[in-house]
């Protein structure tokens, strides 16, 4: 799973207008110091240091060739640390970090972790008592096909599923909104009847190329359903 995912990392790197997207949708939740759960090659948290109010952003995984790339993309760049931390074990989470940051993001992890309420218990050390804790998901069950099961995703999500996950593990949803409300049936076509068993980069390249469409019309009509979930969340004090 971990070199599939990899390659999957690899093959949509090069969609900046979608990691643009998302950086757009959670940015007005980041200030200060940001910590990135499960960065894998930094595609997306590398929007946040385009953002006058970040200050500092840790980078953080588990896997080898993450880091490694991580490592290398962002060594010029001071504001960045890149840590190693596997977010599902209690006992590797730094003591001197807890409390520490403003904003979190966990953007496409949460569904490759088993536990994931205890996940966002050890999140919830880490944030600071107003801080925000941004959390991007696969949404739909019924969608769930191939493609899920090549990255290894457990799961996927509906608001209220998600909900009631946040809240076991101490937190209170501030907001929930959906993405990508036509990446819906490219994902159902893809994963539940062609059976897909890879990425291709020549569909994900056609999506990148219409993000600017799909964004517009989402600013314009909030979609009531899409193929990811957004939550941003704040500790239950």
């Amino acid at each position: 799973m971990q070199t599939d995912l990899f390659k999957t990392l690899n093959t949509i790197s090069t969609f900046n207008c979608y990691t643009s997207w998302i950086h757009q949708n959670i940015r007005p939740y980041l200030s200060g110091n940001v910590l990135d759960i499960g960065s894998g090659i930094g595609d997306v948290a590398k929007h946040y240091l385009e953002d006058p109010g970040v200050s500092r952003v840790i980078l953080s995984d588990g896997f080898d060739e993450m880091l490694s790339v991580l490592e290398q993309k962002f060594i010029q760049d001071r504001r960045v640390e890149v840590l190693r931390m596997n977010i599902s074990d209690t006992a590797n989470i730094p003591a001197q970090l807890k409390k520490f940051f403003d904003s979190i993001t966990c953007i496409n992890v949460i569904e490759h972790i088993e536990d994931d309420v205890q996940a966002l218990k050890n999140m919830r050390d880490l944030l600071n008592e107003r801080g925000n804790l941004v959390v991007m998901v696969p949404a739909i069950p019924a969608i769930y096909g191939t493609l899920d099961s090549l990255v290894g995703h457990y799961r996927r999500y509906t608001r209220r599923t998600f909900r009631d996950t946040a809240l076991k593990a101490g937190f209170v949803v501030k907001r929930q909104f959906y993405m990508n409300m036509p990446g819906i049936v490219s994902w159902f076509i893809a994963g539940r009847i062609l059976k897909r068993r890879q990425f291709d980069s020549v569909p994900c390249k056609t999506l990148d190329n219409v993000v600017p469409f799909i964004q517009f019309l989402e600013k314009c009509i909030k979609p009531p359903i899409g193929q990811s979930l957004i939550t941003v969340c704040g500790k239950l004090l």
